[in-house]
């Protein structure tokens, strides 16, 4: 087995009820910096790390909770990590151009 090689967290993912409104306060509150934006995210820098705010559904039990965290990764490692996982029989899916897996409890991890 290939020795996994994660380099950091490169930034966790948050259900919020309005991206704006907390952006605006990480901003304002953290002095964080705006990397990305769209229409259904928002990527922040705080210090080293970023911070990527997603809306949740007004009625959803979700808001306010983690939507996903991005483990840091060369990505010439990331090969053998992903069989480091299939050894575990740990499924790995796809999502546009990232690749993720869950954790026991359902949180799901991708490599950034």
């Amino acid at each position: 087995m290939e020795e996994l090689s994660i380099e950091g967290i490169h930034h966790v993912g948050l259900y919020c009820r309005d991206i704006q409104k907390s952006a605006k306060w990480y901003r304002e509150i953290l002095g964080a910096q705006v990397v990305e934006e769209d229409p259904f995210h928002v990527d922040l820098r705080i210090g080293a790390q970023e911070l990527v705010l997603f809306e949740a559904a007004a009625d959803s039990l979700l808001a306010g909770g983690l939507h996903h965290i991005g483990l840091k990764v060369a990505p010439e490692r990331r090969a053998s990590f992903e069989r480091t996982l299939e050894l575990f029989s740990i499924q790995l899916h796809t999502f546009g151009d990232r690749r993720g897996f869950q954790d026991p409890d359902g949180h799901w991890l991708h490599f950034a």
